[in-house]
């Protein structure tokens, strides 16, 4: 029997079968299949009993029918393949699925179900009494031109049909409880049949990831809108290595990215990396972190790719007990345990009785009219954008420290007015006051906006507590706080992309695991157990007061990059090298110089660079020696990087508990602020920049490109409590030192 009445022969295409609704046949798809060409080979599949197969018996068993539909295709299924099912065609589609798992036969690569509920509960209508009442349904759906029901005898025709089609759906029960397969769930905003909670529970039928789309339209939306299918459709059946090249072209906003390019050399970083694999994963893709940033080439990953399993769901309140549940205050629209480094924060700032340790403030110049109106509402869309911006923290009511998110939260914005004489002042007044008084971290919200209104600018200040969100977070915040303005000042809508709602709570479950891990205790117990660089009985609960600072412009970036390219390193490699070699020259030990390194830990979703929150941990990285080249060196801290790389997540406090003693002395951290690039879509612009921030290293080195206040370079603060001004001297003697000579070969 032939079942596919337009097949045309095997293109390049990866063909995808479509089922038709109840009362349709194949020729209800030609237009579609037409227009999803050329992306998408559609191929409609007949029914017994309809147009070119009338003469075989209608089937109104779905059992039946599916085997007889799968052993129909099989021989057509030796290559990548989609399935495609409307209303009724939907549940045929996803039980012939089951059907071929069952049989052990070639799988879709992808379910796609368009208007049918993924409960099933459509099998559960009314039964039509009348021929009235069933024709009344086929015109109300649509897809059935009201002219061909005028005739009596195609009237009957179609009557068979649609009884016959009632039938197969009324006694249908389904033989599978979840899928294996990807599902793609499409629908109709004005579907008068399918509700939104309908098409959304076609998550409950498949372990791998299902995607929910309402378009604008009634039961046939799929229909109307060819392009967003074609898309989708060509997407999820395009080769790994393709959606892979796709994903860096469009990150790197680079088209010529070829396969033997490399990720670093291209532009790539490490919070750019996490972005390439929440977007792979998205399209069906699995990457490694490790994989991503060591291969020497993008050609290289093609054989590590793989299929990307689902995600696990952490819904609200996810890790706390019932009991804890039960005393949650009113108002509280979120709630889980807070991290092991939020809570360190906390107890450092109550230990060192400093309200200005670890309180971050930015501050700049809006070159625009400051309506209050319009700035709340742009803080308050922020808010809601951000659950992060409604926090609070409980650390003794639960069995387990807490971070409690709000329903809301007024936003905390004072304004004065002032003019260009007295702007500088009212700005320095504010900080110096915020800075004596602080923020409560157990009150929500814990941020504050000050802002001194001139005629045709202000002067924004905005403050936080780090234990809120980490410094790429920050840039964040205040694109998108200018971004919200900007497009109320013009009367537009801010252009953000969707932030994952679970983010967070997917951060708090990974570091939790990392907690758990055997593997991630034993790996920092052996890097970590080296005798002390610089303080080697400094207590595990000293907090250091980083009064004093230098800097060193970094006026040869471009000469550093190129020398990065030419050994093959990432260029935070090679800063990280020259941080070893000077702190090995400043102390006089050449082997295990240890070094407190910064890491991000933000989960590997889509929008993951777009969430706000504190995902950073300073983990102790070891450099078994200084010796050798420039190459031997930056690859030898390239190398230890991507060693901790799977470990990164376990908490720095977890691994002084073990080692009973700080884990380092001096940290480092290396941040391109990139983000800020995202100002420039927006008509206002911001000057005048200035940042404030205090940590409780004893010794700490931040390499900063592009930062708004600061520029490129490179800031060492330290505490001269703890640490000799003539080490310090010393160091950055032999640091600036070291940038001379790696780039005097270039």
């Amino acid at each position: 029997m032939d079942v596919l009445p337009f097949w045309g022969g095997r293109g390049d295409r990866p063909p995808v079968f479509c089922l038709p609704h109840a009362g349709g046949g194949a020729s209800a798809y030609r237009k579609l299949a037409k227009d999803l060409k050329p992306e998408v080979d559609l191929q409609p599949v007949q029914l017994p009993g309809r147009e070119h197969l009338t003469k075989e018996k209608l089937v109104d068993d779905v059992s039946t029918l599916v085997e007889l539909i799968g052993n129909s295709l099989e021989p057509l299924l030796d290559k990548p393949f989609a399935l495609m099912g409307h209303s009724m065609g939907a549940l045929l589609a996803a039980e012939l699925t089951a059907w071929l798992e069952r049989n052990n036969r070639p799988t879709p690569e992808l379910l796609i179900v368009s208007s049918y509920f993924g409960d099933f509960r459509h099998n559960r209508v009314a039964h039509q009494e009348t021929d009235d009442e069933l024709i009344a349904e086929v015109l109300q759906l649509g897809g059935t031109s009201p002219e061909v029901l005028q005739d009596p005898e195609m009237r009957e025709f179609v009557l068979d049909i649609m009884r016959n089609d009632m039938r197969l759906v009324r006694n249908y029960h389904p033989t599978y409880d979840r899928l294996s397969v990807p599902i793609l769930a499409i629908g109709g905003d004005r579907d008068p049949e399918v509700p939104l909670d309908g098409l959304a529970a076609w998550r409950l039928r498949t372990t791998a990831r299902c995607d929910i789309h309402v378009l604008r339209g009634g039961h046939f939306a799929a229909h109307e809108h060819p392009r967003f299918v074609a898309e989708k459709v060509s997407t999820a059946l395009t080769a790994p290595e393709d959606i892979l090249l796709d994903v860096l072209r469009t990150r790197l906003e680079d088209q010529d990215i070829t396969l033997e390019d490399d990720f670093y050399a291209a532009g790539g970083d490490s919070v750019i990396a996490l972005g390439v694999i929440a977007d792979a994963k998205q399209r069906g893709v699995k990457l490694g972190l490790r994989d991503l940033l060591t291969a020497a080439t993008i050609g290289e990953l093609v054989p590590l790719l793989a299929k990307a399993e689902p995600e696990a769901e952490h819904p609200e309140f996810d890790g706390l007990t019932e009991a804890d549940r039960k005393l949650l205050p009113q108002n509280i629209a979120d709630a889980y345990p807070a991290s092991s480094l939020q809570v360190g924060l906390i107890y450092l700032c109550e230990l060192a009785g400093d309200p200005s340790l670890y309180n971050d403030l930015i501050g700049m110049r809006v070159k625009a009219r400051f309506d209050p109106a319009k700035f709340r509402t742009a803080t308050s869309n922020l808010m809601r954008r951000h659950p992060a911006l409604r926090s609070s923290f409980d650390l003794a009511s639960f069995s387990t420290a807490t971070h409690l998110i709000w329903q809301d939260a007024e936003p905390p914005i004072e304004v004065q007015i002032g003019d260009e004489k007295t702007a500088d002042e009212l700005v320095k007044a504010w900080r110096d006051k915020h800075l004596a008084t602080g923020i409560d971290w157990d009150s929500a919200p814990a941020f504050r906006c000050h802002v001194v209104a001139l005629p045709d600018s202000f002067r924004l200040t905005f403050a936080i507590h780090h234990a809120i969100i980490d410094g790429w977070s920050f840039a964040r915040l205040l694109v998108e706080l200018l971004t919200f303005y900007d497009a109320e000042l013009t009367n537009t809508t801010a252009d953000l992309p969707p932030v994952p709602a679970d983010g967070y709570r997917k951060f708090v479950a990974l570091e939790r695991q990392a907690i758990e891990s055997q593997e991630a205790a034993d790996f920092w117990k052996t890097e970590a157990d080296v005798p002390p660089l610089l303080l080697p009985d400094r207590p595990i609960d000293a907090a250091p007061d980083p009064t004093q600072t230098r800097r060193l412009p970094l006026v040869k970036l471009d000469r550093l990059r190129t020398a990065a390219e030419e050994i093959g390193v990432p260029l935070k490699s090679l800063f990280l090298a020259v941080h070893g070699f000077a702190l090995a020259q400043a102390t006089g030990r050449h082997h295990d110089v240890v070094t407190g390194l910064v890491v991000n830990g933000r989960p590997e979703l889509p929008g993951s660079d777009h969430l706000v929150g504190l995902f950073l941990n300073t983990v102790p990285l070891r450099l078994r020696t200084t010796a050798g080249t420039w190459a031997d060196r930056a690859h030898q801290a390239w190398t230890a990087e991507q060693n901790l790389l799977a470990h990164r997540r376990f908490p720095v406090s977890e691994i002084e508990q073990a080692l009973g003693r700080p884990a380092f002395d001096v940290s480092f951290n290396f941040t391109h602020f990139h983000s800020y690039r995202d100002l420039d879509a927006v008509k206002l612009e911001a000057d005048s920049w200035w940042a404030y921030d205090k940590a409780s290293f004893a010794l700490g080195v931040d390499v900063m490109i592009d930062s708004p206040d600061l520029g490129t370079g490179i800031v060492i603060a330290y505490d001269p409590e703890f640490i000799d001004g003539k080490l310090v001297d010393a160091y950055l003697l032999a640091l600036e030192s070291a940038l001379r000579s790696v780039v005097s070969p270039c």
